[in-house]
């Protein structure tokens, strides 16, 4: 019976023949090919299986357990947008994450468009430190033995930081640039890259091609390095709430990712909440909407976040299941 793999065996010979390779050579290289996925395509889900068994293909985990049971956005390859209203603690949320992974031995960059490094290291010691004073100079000037205490305790980790964490060269970054950024940092080995906003770099004369330049182009890049791509995001002016619809710049920010997480700020409200303990009654002030989820069985769910003021980071409360109040 002729089948398809006899018949990409048939053409590779035939090919090898016209290049000018002799029958031993021809028949050498065809049975190394006859081992090849391209040969055998049930070999690629057997690869792909394997590797999920072996852990090489997983998931990287949110710092929040409920996000990351329902969201495993941070698949090998994936694109993913993190939207949210100005306010909503955006950048401390990604700052937390860049934390986050490289105590958990993570591989990750950010490339923060707006602020310069010395703004991002403070708001990062001040997480770690559980001390939002520290990002007030009045504080830092008059607690001088306390800001010493605390830059010994982290500098060791800051030396690790001081590798993932990337301000703009200049205010004219375009896109091309953001794609040299994620080149870069994939083939040094990043799993996971984030530009804070993206909104920030300039897409081009034709806005709406060059978001879908920059989207394709990153899947491009996150399927080859096996890296996960984040595009933080904001909403357009005069938006009616969380959705893809409301999300700033062109369609493919929305059709052409594998997750879509929207951070909303709001006034303290109780809710019910399904979280570690079951259920339960809770104050929140930001909720995480999950509008597009690819992988993973959150889609459309929301999650209850307190903005911890003390330590600048968000504190998951659970999985939403209805207002109180």
């Amino acid at each position: 019976m002729y089948t398809m793999q006899n018949r990409a065996i048939q053409e590779a010979k035939e090919q090898y023949k016209v290049k000018g390779f002799g029958p031993q050579e021809v028949d050498c290289m065809v049975e190394i090919f006859d081992q090849s996925p391209s040969a055998h395509p049930h070999l690629q889900i057997k690869n792909h299986l394997d590797s999920i068994v072996d852990g090489t293909y997983c998931a990287i985990k949110w710092p929040w357990p409920a996000l990351a049971k329902l969201s495993t956005t941070l698949l090998p390859g994936s694109v993913v947008v993190f939207a949210g209203s100005p306010g909503a603690s955006k950048s401390f949320a990604m700052l937390q994450c860049v934390s986050f992974w490289t105590k958990k031995l993570v591989q990750c960059s950010i490339m923060c468009l707006e602020g310069d490094l010395k703004t991002h290291f403070l708001r990062l010691l001040a997480q770690m430190m559980e001390e939002c004073e520290i990002t007030n100079l009045e504080w830092v000037r008059d607690h001088p033995i306390e800001v010493q205490s605390a830059y010994e305790q982290q500098c060791n980790i800051f030396d690790e930081l001081g590798q993932t964490i990337y301000t703009a060269s200049s205010d004219d970054m375009n896109y091309y640039d953001v794609l040299d950024f994620i080149n870069d940092r994939g083939y040094r080995g990043d799993r996971i890259v984030i530009i804070d906003p993206i909104t920030a770099a300039d897409a081009g004369e034709k806005q709406w091609e060059g978001d879908r330049r920059v989207v394709i182009g990153a899947h491009k890049l996150a399927r080859k390095y096996g890296m996960s791509v984040i595009f933080v995001s904001h909403p357009v002016k005069g938006h009616l709430g969380p959705s893809l619809d409301s999300l700033a710049g062109g369609t493919a920010f929305q059709r052409h990712v594998d997750g879509v997480l929207w951070l909303e700020a709001l006034e303290s409200k109780s809710v019910t909440v399904a979280g570690a303990c079951g259920r339960s009654e809770t104050e929140i002030d930001r909720v995480m909407y999950l509008l597009k989820v690819k992988d993973g069985p959150g889609q459309g769910k929301r999650i209850g976040f307190r903005f911890d003021v003390q330590s600048l980071s968000l504190a998951e409360q659970g999985l939403i299941l209805k207002n109180t109040s």
